[in-house]
């Protein structure tokens, strides 16, 4: 809630000296925790309140929400590059996307407290209070469950870094592109997977959860590679790559809670979510990063577009073993 404010209101190096990266550091680790948690309490949550008919549909609204912070957060970066110089950026203006998140976390805190817990919450609490190493009986009981889980994500947080973060410097560094053009066909391609989260969480509830992730995987694993040799200094090759990607993308965020929230029974649900699905973006999202820093020192950056393609084959399989869920009653 207040890790934006405070990262924002840092003291300097001047002031402190080396305690102001360490505070840093500090206050993005939290950030980081506090957002890994939610991922699981929210996804759950989603599951849980929604109609069984229509959890798809709920499901949407974890990356509508997402999406449009990220976009809000793009275009105030871009419009504060903007307005301020070099050395007013470095300055205070760094300082200013912290403040303004902080404050909408506090929103959030206020809407959170507001919420009541769900039903099937209120009628699991107890057997959920008696469960004894939930993270072992997640193992022990579900560990078909775990195994898709940490299929299907691992390609998950691979596109999710793909699109919104490798892309822009891979187009503007390796290929030429202009980050003016780079933002707006990013830009684009966000607002296309916001607008699609709702009709693909509907056409899950209508023709199932499986095909949509089957399709995904598949679509993502023969097309990557063929979009990775469209970023060029061409404005609209880039709006086609960053549309088709995250369009595709949507398949799964769109379902993501509900896929989640169908796989573990109540008493374990939050637990069987967060800690496998942050294990495995600590794994796989946490290691891009250097994979990509690597392959592009080595002179080999598109190989890494090769190992996004292995990812989505993986997840492929896994998600062939997952049951139909649409529709069903959660334990």
């Amino acid at each position: 809630m207040l890790r934006g404010v405070s990262h924002g209101l840092l003291p300097t190096f001047a002031a402190v000296g080396w305690l102001a990266p360490v505070l840093l550091l500090l206050a993005r680790i939290a950030q980081g925790i506090s957002l890994g948690g939610e991922v699981s309490n929210a996804s759950a949550y989603l599951g849980e309140i929604a109609p069984s008919p229509h959890r798809g549909r709920y499901s949407a609204f974890f990356y509508i929400s997402t999406g449009g912070a990220v976009l809000i957060a793009s275009l105030l970066g871009y419009f504060l590059v903007r307005i301020l110089d070099k050395a007013d950026m470095a300055s205070f203006g760094w300082r200013i996307p912290f403040i303004v998140g902080g404050v909408l976390g506090i929103v959030g805190l206020w809407l959170r407290r507001t919420i009541d817990e769900t039903e099937h919450f209120e009628k699991n609490k107890d057997k959920a209070r008696h469960v004894k190493n939930p993270l072992l009986l997640t193992l022990r009981r579900h560990p078909k469950a775990v195994g898709q889980l940490i299929g299907y994500t691992m390609l998950s947080t691979l596109c999710y870094y793909t699109f919104f973060s490798t892309l822009t410097p891979f187009a503007i560094n390796s290929r030429k592109a202009s980050a003016d053009d780079v933002f707006l066909a990013l830009s684009i391609g966000t607002a296309l997977f916001i607008a699609l989260q709702y009709p693909m969480g509907m056409l899950s509830d209508r023709y199932g959860r499986k095909p949509q992730l089957l399709a995904w995987a598949a679509a993502t694993a023969v097309l990557i590679v063929p979009l990775s040799t469209l970023i060029t200094p061409n404005p609209w090759n880039l709006v086609v790559v960053f549309c088709v990607g995250l369009g595709l993308y949507t398949a799964m965020t769109s379902i993501a809670p509900a896929i989640m929230s169908e796989m573990f029974p109540t008493e374990v649900r939050a637990l069987g979510i967060g800690a496998w699905y942050n294990l495995t973006v600590a794994t796989f999202g946490g290691t891009a990063p250097l994979v990509n820093t690597a392959l592009s020192e080595a002179g080999n950056a598109n190989i890494f577009f090769w190992y996004v393609a292995a990812g989505a084959a993986v997840a492929f399989a896994a998600i062939w073993t997952l049951p139909e869920t649409k529709g069903m009653q959660l334990k």
